[in-house]
């Protein structure tokens, strides 16, 4: 018997063509998931190596990840290999260069791991994405071999990489075994389905190619005909059968193995007792083993040890791997188990089992799984508290998947009830965790079912209330209700009209605060808001005083978001007190968590940025990836109301290709329709236009108030700041009858525009004011402000002008803190008042003009200049000697007043129906505009100008 190795790869041309063609693409550019497929020996890790060794010519980056079977394999253990390669070989990329998504990449690269919970979903895989553009920026190879065998979270890395891949330049290639790996054969066919992964199935050799083979292999076809017969055209048969023919023998007198089994049993049986020994163990311990710990388990010494991987290695059944060894093929391996009996697997895994915990106690890594198997093998019972301790650290690291598959083996086989409740309980956390509150409630109800035969209260009542979160977290309201009840032990008050009692079934001093969180939380998402502040507002002290300042901090952001609405004080103290816990207590998700509510209350009330930008900061630092993502949504309106067209649009860019990637679907339409809006504040029409055509079809069809948000700012502010005032008209009345359609109405700027223009055209503004005052859009300070003096507009249409002007007036930097939005807000007024004749229109057009000038939109610029230089009713125009100064319409009245004998402020506030702050302000102006340097020197000059019969506004 004899080793043989075909040295060519045969017969697969085709296939081999197509996988060239694809490594040119990924050159260029381009990525693929190829999924290679066929029964096992069929030849695709040849394919594979192939592929591999292509790469190499070719200046790709490769690297290689293998999925190994059973319970051995840790969570992600193929990209982890996998990873892991392409640092050592390339380097990593400085951590800033990955924002957020340097923090979740702890679980593939270990030297950056965190400590704190880690996810395995669409986050870890997009920034193993990007970590891969970084790394190989021209393009890579990833081989990721048997992904039948591999782990839940590494199937579902795979399918968002199948979908995302594609302008990546990464080749990834995965061999997937026929008629095993059902989930992963769903996640092969799901993306070859969407078009996002190539099927490549692998089939037998025809006899031509077995011909080409054996040529390949040095021997002669027709003398090795009869042997190779029995291969069926699978490749590795080939070669094992060939590796037991020995061509001096005529083919008459040889003996035909009848199968793979039968040539690796020929092949044992061949070696020595020892020789035999070394495999059985190496077997038990996976295709890949560390050989000492073999020749320990087996008290070898290392001379024996040598000469036994020496003879296994020659006889064609283990091969060299690195400073290791591997059986030569995963069928190998199991032809060398299958021939154990189930003693002797017993009493070698328990050797195995008892060297691999002297050596490594802590069982760090894939040891604790190694060592579960071993003692499952061996029949030890402490196989059961392995698999709870290997759960518990896969749940912490995220691989909730993972954690419940060894959890749910673990139950399997523990028998003491105090360890089933334990396990059982883990369990149960696992799937509350996981976030589906069917599998929550079943693993649940197993628990109940163990505690029976070992009560504890604490563990039920924990459990129930943990339930009640879960479900609670997942809007599902009446599963929370009937899980509190269970929780708590009855009394006599009565239920409410929600299913709680009337005061909350406090039962239990340590489960009270967090038992009244819950139903706070239940509260507020049936829309009982009062109520669920008044609760939430309870648990802050005892939650503390339990030692619960995580509690405390989620019970003040309850009251926060139960009081924007309708007390936007009371919310910001709720949330600055949340704030100022986690910073105390070190709670860096609640310090997160509460800057950003902080930051989404000064978006709508302040125009500071400064939370907003500290959040998202924090957020980078944590790997909080989705909430840089919404972050970069609020930074993106923030900048819209601060008048940043630029800012916005790269903040709204950044939301939208984030949201895409990271599947955030209603972000992501959101974000979709406030790229346009950038261009609208430079009343950039044409721009516009293109944003909105580049959105995709339909893509806004699920979201009315996104929709209505392209037409209500995109298409009317731009309109208005180009004064096209019928096309302003027609798409904000477009906008709003849009969000008669919508599930959710969002606090939009358009909707202050909508009303007040409404106000200004005398278009049903009361039915507007009402409208906007009793939505969601009123949360927005700026739609409020609009609503306001949407109502001056009214109220000096009526005759109450000094009434109006007063409204007006106060409406300052500080009371209305965007600039383009006050400037507009007066533009419009201003058109309103100077028609209907109250307060001081010249003046806030002469303003915004001078504003709009600098914000570079001349349109509106103009138009505000026309309004300033309109006379007011009764009066003549500005005499050109003012008018070469610079002075205003109602500048030139002020002072056409004061040389009338008017001196004083509120006499001149008095008769220009004006704030006496305004009348300053024009004083302030005049005494600059004509060079004096006192109020009296402008009283003296208006007096001499009149007292010399030439009035002050008489051509000079």
């Amino acid at each position: 018997m004899h080793h043989v190795r075909c040295p060519a790869l045969v017969g697969r041309h085709a296939e081999l063509a197509v996988l060239v063609e694809l490594l040119g693409a990924a050159r260029r550019g381009a990525g693929t998931v190829v999924f290679l497929s066929g029964d096992p020996g069929i030849g695709k890790s040849r394919m594979a190596r192939e592929v591999f060794a292509l790469a190499g010519t070719t200046g790709l980056p490769a690297v290689v990840g293998r999925a190994v079977p059973g319970a051995s394999s840790a969570p992600l253990r193929p990209l982890v290999e996998a990873t892991l390669a392409l640092a050592r070989r390339h380097g990593l990329p400085d951590r800033s260069e990955l924002g957020p998504y340097a923090a979740v990449l702890g679980p593939l690269v270990p030297e950056w791991a965190t400590g704190a919970p880690t996810t395995s979903g669409p986050v870890l895989a997009e920034g193993l994405l990007r970590l891969l553009r970084l790394v190989a920026p021209r393009g890579c190879v990833v081989v990721l071999e048997d992904l039948h065998w591999a782990d839940p979270e590494t199937l579902a890395l795979l399918e968002y990489l199948g979908d995302h891949i594609a302008d990546t330049g990464v080749l990834l290639l995965a061999t997937l075994r026929s008629g095993e790996g059902d989930q992963a054969w769903a996640v092969s066919d799901a993306l070859a389905a969407r078009g996002s992964a190539l099927p490549l199935p692998l089939t037998a050799l025809d006899d031509a190619g077995v011909a080409e083979m054996v040529r390949a292999c040095g021997l002669d076809p027709a003398a090795a005909a009869p042997v190779t017969a029995q291969a069926d055209g699978v490749p590795l048969m080939v070669e094992e059968l060939l590796g037991d023919y020995d061509s001096t023998i005529t083919c008459g007198s040889t003996t035909v193995p009848r199968s793979l089994a039968d040539s690796v049993r020929r092949r044992v049986a061949g070696l020595g007792q020892v020789d035999g020994s070394v495999l059985a163990a190496a077997a038990l311990l996976g295709r890949r083993f560390d050989w000492r710990l073999v020749a320990e388990a087996l008290e070898l010494d290392a001379t024996t040890m040598t000469a036994a991987l020496a003879s296994a290695t020659g006889a064609g059944l283990l091969e060299p791997d690195g400073a290791g060894y591997r059986f030569r093929h995963a069928l190998t391996r199991d032809a060398v188990l299958a021939g154990l009996s189930g003693p002797l697997q017993a009493e070698m895994a328990a050797a195995l089992g008892r060297v691999l915990r002297r050596r490594s106690p802590e069982l760090p890594g894939e040891a604790a799984l190694l060592a579960a198997d071993l003692a499952e093998l061996a029949g030890d019972p402490s196989a059961a508290d392995l698999l709870a301790c290997a759960g518990a650290r896969a749940a912490r690291d995220g691989a909730l998947d993972s954690a419940g598959r060894l959890l749910t083996r673990g139950l399997a086989l523990a028998r003491p009830a105090a360890t089933r409740v334990a396990l059982a309980d883990s369990l149960a956390d696992v799937r509350c965790r996981a976030g589906d509150p069917d599998a929550a409630a079943a693993a649940t109800a197993e628990l109940m079912a163990e505690l029976r035969s070992a009560p504890d209260e604490t563990v039920r009542r924990r459990a129930h209330l943990r339930l009640a979160r879960a479900a609670a977290e997942a809007g599902r309201w009446e599963l929370a209700e009937v899980q509190l009840a269970a929780a708590a032990v009855p009394t006599p008050h009565c239920p409410t009209e929600h299913g709680l009692t009337e005061h909350g079934p406090v039962r239990h001093e340590s489960d009270a605060p967090e038992a009244d969180l819950v139903r706070a939380l239940v509260l507020l998402g049936r829309n009982a808001r009062a109520a669920a502040a008044a609760l939430a507002s309870g648990v802050v002290d005892p939650a503390l005083a339990a030692g619960r300042p995580d509690v405390a901090c989620e019970a003040l952001q309850v009251v926060g978001r139960a009081e924007r609405t309708a007390d936007p004080d009371e919310a910001l103290a709720a949330f600055e007190k949340a704030h100022a816990i986690a910073v105390a207590h070190d709670l860096p998700l609640g310090v997160l968590s509460a800057l950003h509510e902080l930051g989404t209350i000064d978006l709508f009330r302040t125009g500071r940025r400064d939370r907003l930008e500290a959040a998202r900061a924090a957020a980078v630092a944590a790997g909080a990836a989705r909430l840089v993502v919404v972050l970069d949504l609020d930074l993106g309106a923030s900048h819209l109301m601060n008048g940043d067209p630029d800012a916005a649009r790269a903040a709204a860019a950044s939301a939208r290709d984030g949201a895409a990637a990271l599947g955030l679907d209603q972000i992501h339409v959101i974000a979709l329709g406030m790229v346009p809006c950038a261009a609208a504040l430079r009343a950039d029409r044409v721009g516009v236009e293109r944003d909105i055509a580049a959105i995709p079809a339909g893509a806004l069809d699920a979201d009315a108030d996104a929709e209505a948000g392209i037409w209500g700012f995109a298409r009317g502010v731009c309109s208005l700041l180009a004064e096209d005032r019928a096309a302003a008209v027609r798409e904000l009345e477009t906008a709003f009858t849009l969000t008669a359609d919508a599930a959710e109405v969002r606090p939009l700027m358009w909707w202050g525009c909508w009303a007040l223009l409404r106000a200004v055209e005398g278009r049903d503004a009361e039915a507007a004011i009402e409208a906007l005052r009793t939505s969601p859009a009123v949360v927005n300070r700026h739609n409020a402000a609009f609503a306001d003096l949407a109502e001056a507009v009214l109220a000096g249409r009526r005759g109450h002008g000094e009434q109006a002007a007063a409204v007006v007036s106060s409406f300052g930097p500080r009371e209305l803190p965007w600039p383009w939005l006050r400037h507009l807000a007066r533009r419009l007024v201003a058109e309103a008042a100077l028609a209907d004749g109250w307060g001081d229109p010249l003046s806030w057009a002469a303003e915004a003009g001078e504003f709009f000038d600098r914000f570079d939109t001349s349109a509106i610029a103009d138009a505000c200049r026309a309004l300033a230089a309109s006379p007011r009713a009764g009066n003549p125009p500005v005499p050109v000697w003012l008018r070469q100064r610079g002075v205003t319409p109602r500048e030139a009245e002020v002072l056409d007043l004061l040389g009338a004998g008017l001196t004083t402020t509120r006499e001149l506030a008095s008769k220009l129906v004006i704030s006496p702050r305004t009348v300053e302000k024009h004083v302030e102006a005049l005494c600059r505009k004509l060079d004096v340097r006192a109020r009296g020197q402008l009283v003296a000059l208006a007096a001499r100008r009149a007292g010399d019969g030439a009035p002050v506004r008489a051509a000079r």
